[in-house]
């Protein structure tokens, strides 16, 4: 993979997403084969499951998002609003019985898609406001960065560990 560079208000948020990533892929990686069918600290859902959400897209709004402004396509309001509850469970259940090393393999193929997007953006896309987001692009990438969604996924695996 070659090096990306970012735009400036990006790359703090390419940064932390790239880090988290890391991070839980290092986690996964290492887990024993027995760990993944555990039940998790998630109602109803084993390990495997967390997994699962998490390899499946697990962020759709952000993909969609940056999909539809690196192509340079008009925005579809309603495509900001999905049914996340439905989706979540649609594509749990489609990636529980893969195997663990399918699901490791998508979680890295789409964050580089979400990182070879970023690196598309520029200083102007920060201040857009496609309609039905209510907020700017920077101000949006701003809460995907602090959410550290990848993190709080990996705390519900690995709940001894509430450091970070």
């Amino acid at each position: 993979m070659s090096e990306r560079t970012y735009a400036t208000w990006v790359d703090p948020v390419a940064s932390a997403l790239a880090d988290d990533r890391r991070e839980l892929l290092e986690f996964a990686t290492s887990a024993s084969a027995a760990f993944w069918d555990q039940p998790s600290s998630v109602d109803a859902w084993t390990n495997r499951d967390i997994l699962a959400h998490l390899a499946g897209g697990n962020d759709l709004l952000v993909q969609t998002l940056l999909g539809s402004l690196t192509a340079g396509e008009t925005l579809d309001p309603k495509s900001l609003a999905p049914d996340t509850d439905a989706e979540n469970a649609r594509r749990v259940a489609e990636r529980r019985v893969w195997p663990l090393p399918r699901l490791i393999a998508e979680l890295e193929r789409d964050h580089d898609e979400v990182l070879g997007w970023l690196s598309q953006l520029d200083e102007h896309d920060r201040d857009l406001r496609p309609e039905g987001l209510g907020m700017t692009v920077g101000e949006f990438f701003r809460i995907v960065q602090d959410e550290h969604h990848d993190l709080v996924h990996l705390h519900q695996l690995r709940p001894e560990r509430q450091d970070k």
